[in-house]
């Protein structure tokens, strides 16, 4: 027998858990690109451009 469902309020929600996981992320992102700035690896262009295209791709789900 299968063990019975759990209680779907003790459920995260998806877009909720989903949000937090883009936020997180982006966060991560955001901090090694200001990082990657100040050592003089990239520009604030580089970097504000490469943040764009990751934030879209996340947005996108990928």
């Amino acid at each position: 027998m299968s063990a019975p469902a759990p209680c779907p309020s003790a459920l995260p929600e998806p877009d909720v858990e989903r949000a937090e996981s883009a936020a997180e992320r982006l966060g991560g992102v955001r901090t090694d690109l200001a990082n990657a700035v100040e050592w003089g690896s990239v520009t604030q262009l580089q970097a504000d451009r490469f943040y764009a295209q990751v934030q879209a791709r996340i947005e996108r789900g990928l």
